[in-house]
């Protein structure tokens, strides 16, 4: 999936959410997760292209290097530091209570990590 869909693909999602009655429950939750770790990644990269070309203009071959090799190393954003992140989403789309216990318990159930 490109950013470019990243629209396209929301208001097919909103509409299988409405169709399915899923709304504020776990499928909406790990969508809703899916589409901001996947968005936070483009601009990841984006952000890296930027500061690349940025440095190159310097001049400093030496300085660009270093700045693009930590570019290189630098470590992406995962998905359990969105937290505090999907946390803001309050209201309509947040998880309910009873949402959240129903998804803790069918991850209590599972061999994999929910």
């Amino acid at each position: 999936m490109t950013l470019d869909d990243a629209d396209t693909d929301l208001n097919l999602w909103n509409a299988h959410l409405d169709l399915t009655n899923t709304r504020q429950t776990v499928i909406e939750s790990q969508l809703t997760k899916f589409l901001l770790v996947h968005v936070c990644g483009h601009y990841e990269m984006e952000i890296v292209k930027i500061m690349s070309k940025r440095v190159q203009r310097s001049g400093d071959r030496g300085v660009a290097t270093y700045v693009i090799s930590l570019l290189e190393r630098r470590t992406p954003i995962h998905p359990d530091s969105l937290k505090d992140i999907l946390s803001g989403f309050g209201g309509a789309g947040a998880l309910t209570s009873s949402a959240r216990e129903q998804s803790q318990a069918t991850c209590s159930g599972t061999k994999t990590s929910c």
